[in-house]
C-alpha cells in the first residue's frame, strides 16, 4: 500500500498507442499547485479529454478535470518514470516522464 502520494509534477509524454487512448493528449504537464496543461496530437481526430484544469492525487487514484469541467477519477500507478492511468471505462493509457 502506498503511504505517500504519487509525485506527478513535471512533463509527461503519452507512450500508449491504442484505439481507446486516442482521446487522451499527447503530452501533459502536472504543476506543483494542482493545475495541469495538456496538448493533443495535431493529427488526432478527437478533442483530448484533458486540456487544462485541476488534478488531485489520492493514494492510487488521480482525479482530473476534463475539457467539459467534469472531474473523473482514474486508477493510477507510478512505476519509476511511467504513469499508468485507467479510466472508468477500462481504457489504460501510459505516460513517460520527460
Amino acid at each position: 500500500m502506498r503511504t505517500t502520494p504519487m509525485n506527478l509534477t513535471g512533463h509527461w509524454q503519452k507512450s500508449t498507442d491504442s484505439t481507446c487512448s486516442t482521446k487522451y493528449p499527447a503530452t501533459i504537464e502536472f504543476k506543483p499547485n494542482g493545475l495541469y496543461m495538456a496538448q493533443g496530437d495535431a493529427q488526432a481526430q478527437v478533442q483530448p479529454v484533458w486540456d487544462v484544469g485541476n488534478f488531485t492525487v489520492n493514494q492510487d487514484t488521480v482525479q482530473i478535470s476534463t475539457y467539459t469541467d467534469a472531474v473523473v477519477a482514474y486508477k493510477a500507478s507510478l512505476d519509476a518514470d511511467t504513469l499508468t492511468l485507467q479510466d472508468p471505462e477500462g481504457c489504460t493509457v501510459a505516460y513517460q516522464r520527460l
